[in-house]
């Protein structure tokens, strides 16, 4: 019968409620780039004022940068003209670049010399520089680190004078450092300057107006020599611009090309820009609010974290670019993890730093040197140098220099310096030790690690060569960058408030020395769970499946810059004594960090347990928070391990008690949780009571965008299951542009995203497309995690079920692939390996590879029955018998598949409760093959059991009206065509809300009612019944014929064969024999004739067999057809279909000796 039973169970269960995690703040904005307008901004006089023009040096966005000559001063000058098409902020932004750097005069900044219009136009006439940049300085030759530190010094004291004339620069860079023929540096490009709050107070109300405005729209556009450029339209809104090109001719981030500053020309040429104007306060120009409120302007890979966040910035700020540059000078490399400019952007946001270099050229440069850039580049600006003043003199103290001085002065002096330095020597002495003993604080992350190593190497080794090859240097240089930010923040805590355990045994009593206290204590916890995941390495090296899970876990680590501001809130608070867990000891902190650590290792089954006995100590309930974070990391593994009774138990106690304390985030995860368990159950009204209610504690934590984005993804999701595409679509559109502004384009949730549209595209009918995102999703996770990742197999299973229809042999070869890079990465027997081959085995099912099926199936069950008795997932057993009776079912092995899913009944029903939705499944399973071997009211017994469980999920779920049209069909069986109906009619109704009236089970149960109908003899209503049928069908036909994707709509079992079609076949051959018994032989030789053309679209032999055979009596009925010759060659044929069925089917023998009987009465 189709339609009658649950074929397979999900491939994939698992993994359509996913479970809930932190989001990074990544930037990665994208931008539009237009084509240039092609107007050629050349005077057509060579004159400008009083200038000569003589070459075009370069084109950007804002204007174009000439060479020319002053005739009256007898020098070369470089002239920027503003396009006669830029808008009025063009000209605010140019007169401010003149302003700013006429307010400094100093030897290390370009002079601007004069501001003037040319006709409709405005000029700036600057110093001509001819040299070359500071970038092209450090590419010419190999420099010493003492050249490359004089030279920094020089630009460095140009970018302090402007902070002397309360300038911010914003943009320093290399490219924006020119140095002459005479070798001297000097900073340029002012474009982005903006004054500081204190310059801006002496506009007084004015400048009040304008101080919350941070940053300008960027203009974009290079140059190269004559050549016009494509400027920037659209300045993305996030908080970092598209990073730019390494190439020295490309604009950076603000727009502003290196081109743009300096002559392109082989002989090189430089300029800059400033205004001659020389006022005490500040210009109305350099006031004037040009930019957005909160964007971050400037080149990302040189901006400070500050600055990338569109936070208020000072000359500390620029600071921090300056030793950016400095380092990537001194040691050629950049001092912020990442392969490209996107990625090193990440890490600079999320202080991800590299480890030292140990090249010979960096083993040159002494540690004092390192030291002060290090310093520089502190995540916190207050833990940075007071101001470039005291970092350049910190450069120049070179205590080699120092050392020879000092030596000068005592041959000339005698001992008596003795007594002079002596006092001078004892504060430094102090300062020594301080460092010294900070040193000392801050190693301990490094010390764990290095201890740890080996053994998280023996763990990559252990998942396979191929996978330790391919990761283990990304996994090592995560933990490695972990251990570096933890030791650096903790060393400027220590150095800005002291060191120390005594310090810490003390109660702080003003503000700044609690806040550090909590901060110390946020650290030392972060550390205590540094090692407890490296003990699990350690303990666990050689266990299936912890190096798969090894960057996740990385990933996983408490970000330490993040207990700075968390100190502070909690002081602010009033909770500040409460960090280190309201008094509750460090054993009961370090058991729940090792729960962590073992969801983190994919050790659900020891994490699992691990939370329990954490769980059990009494001292726990003590400790409210902690007691609350323990069950619901507890709750959170139990519903990896499929658990979901005990899960949600588990999510809604803790929703009740952080609710209580309104620990929002907490109560948030329970509601997550809970909402993913619904998902799994296919209970969407209940989904959507508890996604409510994370929505509300979202709302209440300010709405973080990252959470938001999770929000409007589950949306989407709840949408798909309930088959809204309209809703599905418009959460999507709104999911992509916050995860595009929010994480950026390498985001782990961008894989979540394509997997929904490649579904919702499926829903729609648009199978290339739906397989396309698919494949999006497959390049991102291989691009994010690897070629040889649990995420890549993943990607690689979806996309083959997306293929499934337009390649099937593509299909299966993914399907394959992803189980080869499974072994890979998975020890025989592993749980992941084993869902794996389940997907393989599914996949034959869909080619028709029945055969091959089995063998998989076979070869699962094996795999698990060999493992100890403690270590077999016995959920995933039970899914894995079911699916194998399915397939035996498909192969009319009804009698081999009964005693396997007998047991998949026992072993789920052990494993998962007796009340869970896979309980039902195999009962399904099993009710319709004991069915088929004639044990009719067992049958009946074990789907009614099925029926009670599958309501509890949702009265209108899609399996209600199929287990409620199986136990009609049995009753009809056995003629109890009353208690058919009845069952008829509640499946028909759950069946409209579930599929609506357009949908080819509605049309299967819509024939159920007319045969109950027909068989309690209301004719007039079960013809009505089969009209209605039968324009279901054509409605269904004519879809198909406009949209060719609707001829696979709802696939019956997998195999490829539109369901439409077999439910109307079976209607069809239903009315024939609905006419027959109505006496009406013409009508029923009419529906024969179709029902027998599409014949081979029922699977089901028997019913095949009684189609064909309607078709015979009505011809041997009907006198004005071929009499009974006709006939019996249509009976012969029915029972030819019937031989195809096994012998053991209750109800062949009986349809044999029927149609045998039958065709013996009919007249020779």
């Amino acid at each position: 019968m189709p339609g009658d039973d649950q074929l397979l169970d999900t491939v994939c269960e698992a993994d359509a409620a996913r479970r809930p995690g932190e989001g990074e703040l990544l930037f990665d904005p994208q931008a539009t780039h237009d084509d240039a307008d092609g107007l050629d901004d050349e005077p057509a006089d060579p004159m400008v004022g009083r200038y000569r023009l003589l070459d075009r040096l370069g084109v950007g966005g804002m204007g174009t940068v000439f060479l020319a000559e002053d005739p009256e001063l007898e020098r070369q000058v470089a002239i920027k003209l503003l396009h006669s098409r830029s808008a009025d902020h063009s000209q605010v932004r140019l007169l401010r670049e003149a302003q700013a750097m006429a307010r400094v005069s100093h030897p290390n900044v370009a002079a601007v010399y004069d501001v003037g219009r040319f006709g409709s136009e405005t000029f700036v006439a600057m110093e001509y520089i001819a040299g070359g940049t500071l970038e092209d300085w450090l590419e010419q030759t190999e420099r010493s680190w003492r050249e490359i530190v004089k030279l920094f010094i020089a630009a460095g004291r140009g970018l302090a004078a402007a902070h002397a004339a309360d300038l911010i620069h914003r943009d320093f860079k290399p490219a924006n450092v020119l140095i002459g023929l005479d070798g001297v540096p000097k900073v340029t490009d002012f474009g982005l300057v903006r004054a500081s709050a204190r310059a801006l107070e002496s506009l007084g109300d004015s400048g009040a107006a304008m101080r919350a405005s941070a940053v300008e729209e960027a203009e974009a556009g290079s140059s190269s020599g004559s050549r016009r450029v494509q400027p920037r339209a659209n300045v993305p809104t996030g908080p970092v611009a598209d990073a730019p090109s390494s190439d020295a001719s490309s604009s950076n981030a603000s727009g502003r090309s290196s081109q743009e500053l300096r002559g392109t020309r082989s002989t090189g040429g430089g300029m800059l820009a400033s205004t001659s104007s020389s006022g005490s306060r500040v210009g109305r120009a350099l006031a004037l609010r040009v930019t957005r409120a909160g964007a971050a302007m400037g080149t990302p890979a040189y901006m400070a974290p500050e600055q990338l966040r569109g936070d208020a910035i000072d000359g500390r700020s620029d600071q921090f670019s300056f030793c950016i540059a400095l380092y990537e000078a001194l040691y050629a490399e950049p001092p912020f993890c990442g392969d490209d400019i996107k990625a090193r952007v990440q890490a600079l946001a999320l202080d991800e730093r590299r480890p030292r270099p140990s090249s010979a050229r960096a083993r040159e440069v002494p540690g004092w040197v390192d030291a002060i850039v290090e310093r520089g580049l502190s995540h916190d600006p207050a833990a940075r140098w007071p101001s470039m003043e005291a970092l350049l003199e910190a450069l120049a103290d070179d205590p080699w220099l120092r050392r020879r001085r000092r030596r000068r002065a005592v041959i000339s002096a005698g001992l008596s310096l003795a007594l002079v330095t002596g006092v001078g020597l004892g504060a430094w002495g102090v300062e020594q030790r301080r460092a010294r003993a900070c040193d000392a604080t801050a190693e301990g992350a490094a010390a764990a690690w290095s201890s740890r190593r080996a053994d998280l190497r023996r763990a990559l080794e252990a998942g396979g060569e191929h996978y330790a090859a391919a990761h283990a240097e990304r996994v090592e240089a995560a933990f490695e960058g972990w251990t570096q930010r933890w030791g650096r923040t903790r060393r400027e805590l220590c150095m800005a408030h002291g060191s120390g355990r005594a310090a810490d045994e003390r109660a702080p009593v003003d503000r700044s020395g609690r806040v550090a206290a909590a901060e110390r204590r946020c650290l030392d916890d972060q550390l205590a769970a540094f090692e407890a995941v490296l003990a699990i390495f350690e303990e666990a090296a050689e266990r299936p499946g912890v190096a798969a899970h090894a960057l996740a876990t990385a990933d996983a680590l408490p970000d330490p810059s993040t207990c700075r501001e968390d100190a502070r809130e909690q002081v602010d608070a009033g909770v500040g004594a409460l960090v280190s867990g309201e008094g509750c000891g460090a054993e009961l902190h370090g058991a729940l960090h090792r729960v962590r650590a073992l969801d983190h290792a994919g050790l659900y089954q020891d994490g699992a347990a691990a939370a329990q006995a954490l769980l059990a100590r009494p001292a726990l309930r003590t400790c409210p928070s902690l007691h609350d974070e323990a069950q619901v990391l507890a709750a959170e593994l139990d519903l990896a391990l499929n658990h979901d009774d005990e899960a949600e138990a588990g999510f809604r106690a803790v929703l009740r008690s952080a609710g209580t304390r309104d620990d929002l985030p907490t109560a948030l995860r329970a509601s997550q949780g809970l909402s993913a368990i619904a998902r799994q159950r296919d209970a969407i009204e209940v989904a959507w009571v508890w996604h409510e209610f994370s929505a509300l504690f979202v709302e209440r934590l300010e709405s973080p965008p990252e959470l938001v984005v999770e929000l409007t993804m589950e949306r989407a999701h709840l949408h798909l299951m309930a088959d809204q595409p309209e809703a599905v679509e418009r959460e999507l559109e709104a999911a992509r542009a916050r995860i595009d502004e929010v994480l950026g384009d390498q985001h782990p949730t961008w894989l979540r995203w394509y997997n929904l549209q490649a579904d919702l595209l499926d829903m729609q009918g648009k199978a290339a497309e739906a397989a396309e995102a698919s494949e999006a999703a497959l390049n991102l996770a291989k691009a994010i995690y690897g070629p040889d990742h649990p995420e890549a197999v993943r990607a690689l299973v979806t996309l083959s079920g997306n293929l499934s229809d337009l390649d099937g042999e593509r299909a299966l070869a993914l399907q394959h692939t992803a189980f080869d890079m499974a072994r890979r990465i998975y020890p025989p027997g592993h749980p992941s390996l084993l869902h794996a081959q389940n997907g393989l085995a599914v996949t034959l099912v869909r080619a028709g590879q029945l055969d091959q099926a089995v063998l998989e199936l076979e070869s699962l069950i094996a795999q698990i029955d060999a493992l100890p008795e403690d270590q077999r997932d016995l959920s995933q057993l039970g899914q894995f018998l079911s699916n194998y009776g399915a397939v035996l079912r498909r192969l009319e092995r009804h009698q081999e598949a009964e005693p396997h899913l007998r047991r998949s009944v026992a072993v789920t029903e052990a494993a998962l409760g007796p009340d869970h939705h896979r309980v039902g499944l195999a009962l399904l399973n099993l009710g319709n093959v004991i069915g088929r071997l004639g044990k009719m009211e067992e049958s009946i017994a074990v789907q009614t059991r099925a029926l009670r469980i599958f309501e509890t999920l949702d009265p209108n779920h899609q399996w209600v009206a199929l287990v409620l049209g199986n136990l009609g069909k049995l009753n009809l069986g056995l003629d109890r065509p009353d208690e058919a109906l009845r069952l008829f009619e509640r499946g028909a109704n759950v069946a409209r809300v579930t599929y609506g009236e357009d949908h080819p089970r509605y049309v299967e149960r819509v024939v159920d009612l007319a045969r109950a109908e027909a068989a309690l003899g209301q004719r007039e209503q079960a013809q009505l019944r089969f009209d209605r049928a039968f324009e279901l069908c054509a409605a269904q036909a004519r879809k198909a014929e406009l949209d060719s994707a609707q001829a696979r709509l709802d696939r019956a079992q997998g195999d490829g064969r539109s369901l439409r079609d077999e439910e109307c076949s079976f209607a069809l051959g239903a009315l024939t024999r609905f006419h027959l018994d109505s006496q009406q032989p013409a009508r029923a030789v009419e529906a024969g004739a179709r029902a027998y053309a599409v014949r081979e679209r029922i699977d089901d032999p028997v019913e095949r067999a009684n189609l064909i055979f309607a078709y015979a009596e009505a011809l041997a009925a009907n006198a004005r057809y071929e009499g009974p010759e006709g006939a019996r060659a249509v009976a012969a044929a029915a029972l030819e279909a019937l031989a195809q069925a096994p012998e053991n089917w209750a109800d062949v023998a009986i349809e044999r000796a029927r149609m045998e009987t039958t065709v013996a009465g009919w007249p020779s």
